[in-house]
């Protein structure tokens, strides 16, 4: 009851600059940092927060590259397979189609949500979140996007997916001639442009701005 009446207390702005512990919920006030620096939690040492460099606009990019990419890496055949000189191509969707026709329709949809569906919504909607902050646009909607873009984030699946298809070429390769595409080099770039999105976006600053678009 006393660390909730002190937080009732505290003014608005004052709250910006408290942070909780994700691991042992210690409440920390927040410090500059230096560029590319971290703040651990004193207690536990979980990371609390950090300071990307140029956090918005190299995310940005990574999620323009991958829309650029997206098209590509679901149009163009992955690999090619030669089996005594009868080759056949594969593509992403012609892989769910055939699981669909082999009567395993549950992990068709899988698939399709994993690794077609969701990463597209996803690079839309991050894509579209960061140009408003690049471009100092102010939506009260953004907050619900960034908050429905970190619920779905765990069910893009892309490099499972790309692992499961290498996985298969190791199968494949005493019996055929595994020949890969450009969808596979798409698709690999297409994963990474996800990996760096990650790697790069700070998501306390987008709070932030989004938490200033709330309330002007």
């Amino acid at each position: 009851m006393e660390i909730k009446s002190q937080l009732h207390s505290l003014s608005a702005e004052s709250l910006h600059q408290i942070t909780a512990c994700p691991d042992c919920d210690l409440l920390v006030r927040k410090q500059p940092l230096k560029v590319g620096g971290k703040a651990k939690c004193p207690r536990c040492g979980c990371v609390l927060y950090t300071n990307k460099p140029n956090s918005v606009d190299r995310s940005l990019a990574f999620s323009i590259s991958g829309l650029i990419l997206f098209v590509p890496a679901n149009v163009y055949p992955l690999l090619s397979l030669d089996f005594s000189g009868r080759v056949q191509h594969g593509t992403v969707m012609s892989g769910i189609i055939e699981m669909y026709q082999a009567g395993i329709s549950g992990v068709a949809t899988l698939v399709l949500f994993c690794a077609v569906i969701i990463p597209l919504v996803k690079l839309v909607v991050i894509t579209f979140i960061l140009g408003c902050v690049r471009l100092s646009v102010k939506l009260k909607s953004l907050i619900l996007l960034f908050r429905f873009y970190r619920a779905i984030s765990v069910w893009g699946m892309l490099e499972i997916f790309l692992l499961a298809i290498l996985l298969s070429c190791l199968k494949l390769i005493d019996d055929a001639d595994v020949i890969f595409r450009g969808g596979f080099f798409a698709f690999s770039g297409l994963m990474a442009c996800a990996v760096m999105i990650s790697a790069t976006l700070d998501e306390g600053y987008i709070w932030r701005h989004l938490d200033r678009s709330f309330y002007d």
